[in-house]
């Protein structure tokens, strides 16, 4: 009894102190945990539920001191089980550069990186475990995604915290009529959403190697798949903020799908100059400027506005579906652009310089 009320305690204290929304991140990774493997039942692994045929199960225990112990009863070490501790916090003045950040040109931080990002050509050799998408654009960059609010008009449709948006300004009328998700959750056409396509080094590789039924990506939902194979992965994230129009001209399954164009897997490829690569951490609104993220991730983000229809979104969150994605099918809550203070000092071009001479 006194372990189960421990165990309450700290989840009561661990509610408290993450909430739902944003917890996913914040929770992302923890470097030292302890990864449980649980094997299937069943001899025929093909037969395996869809979602679980892709990788084996996965739990993660964050790390610091064990609870001081409840008994002076000596423990059968073969039925203790490890007790979660609180995620660890990390005072940003002791952390790495962070993300999101200002991605406009010409905006310089003051937090040296040691080491270089990634380039785009490294993404071939990863693995995608997760796609996701905040409510707004997490990143800043000026003239593009850079609106404190939604257009007017607009329906927020979702009580997450929301990132910067792109202007509509330019979008005939007609365009931001109501469309009728089917498949993504608390989405509406006019605004945007900052997408995430996660590799990693550590995604499960079962399904990527296989033939037949079971050639499937291997993407789950939250960012723990990023260690399905290992505790300190390298991590590439793509970034792109999209504001959604509805294209009422997708009017067969066909177009959609050509206009849908694997979304799942691929962002719309910035034009060469466009894009950029920075080293930072994790997001989510669980971290600001006080409290920060001990995830390293390289990033590659759009600097410009993407324009995707309703159309294709609800095709992409079909797909998602799929997959086996439940949570991931609504916004995420946006973490606001760290200060310079926090931001790496240099942002690198994904091909060429982005800034003009």
């Amino acid at each position: 009894m006194a372990r189960l009320l421990f165990a309450l305690t700290l989840a009561v204290a661990v509610a408290d102190e993450c909430p739902s929304e944003g917890c996913e991140e914040a929770l992302l990774m923890q470097l030292a945990g302890k990864k449980e493997h649980v094997e299937y039942e069943g001899p025929d692994r093909r037969q395996r539920d869809r979602r679980d045929s892709r990788y084996y199960g996965y739990r993660h225990y964050s790390y610091g001191p064990s609870p001081p112990a409840t008994t002076t009863e000596p423990e059968d070490p073969s039925t203790t089980t490890a007790t979660p501790a609180p995620p660890p916090v990390l005072k940003c003045e002791d952390a790495e550069p962070q993300a999101p950040r200002n991605v406009s040109c010409g905006f310089v931080g003051e937090k040296k990186a040691r080491v270089k990002p990634l380039d785009a050509d490294s993404v071939i050799k990863f693995i995608q475990c997760n796609l996701h998408f905040h409510l707004g654009a997490e990143h800043l960059s000026a003239g593009e995604y850079d609106l404190d609010s939604p257009p007017p008009g607009t329906e927020k449709a979702s009580s997450v915290t929301p990132g910067k948006f792109c202007s509509v300004c330019d979008i005939p009328p007609v365009q931001l009529e109501p469309f009728e998700f089917e498949h993504c959750k608390n989405v509406s056409v006019g605004n945007t959403y900052e997408f995430h396509w996660v590799f990693s080094t550590g995604a499960p590789l079962v399904g990527l190697r296989d033939d037949g039924e079971e050639g499937q990506l291997g993407i789950t939902d939250g960012l723990g798949g990023a260690l399905n194979r290992t505790i300190n992965p390298k991590v590439i994230v793509r970034g792109q903020a999209c504001r959604i129009i509805n294209n009422a001209s997708l009017d067969t399954e066909a177009k959609i799908e050509a206009d849908y164009a694997d979304f799942l897997t691929q962002w719309r490829t910035p034009p060469a100059g466009q894009g950029v690569r920075y080293m930072g951490s994790t997001t989510g609104d669980a971290f600001n400027d006080e409290v920060c993220s001990p995830i390293e991730v390289n990033w590659h983000v759009d600097t410009k506005c993407c324009t995707l229809s309703a159309q294709a979104f609800d095709r992409t969150c079909k797909a998602m579906y799929d997959e086996g994605l439940r949570d991931d099918l609504k916004p995420k809550g946006s973490r606001a652009p760290v200060s310079a203070a926090n931001s790496a000092k240099v942002v690198f071009p994904l091909s060429e310089p982005t800034c003009s001479s």
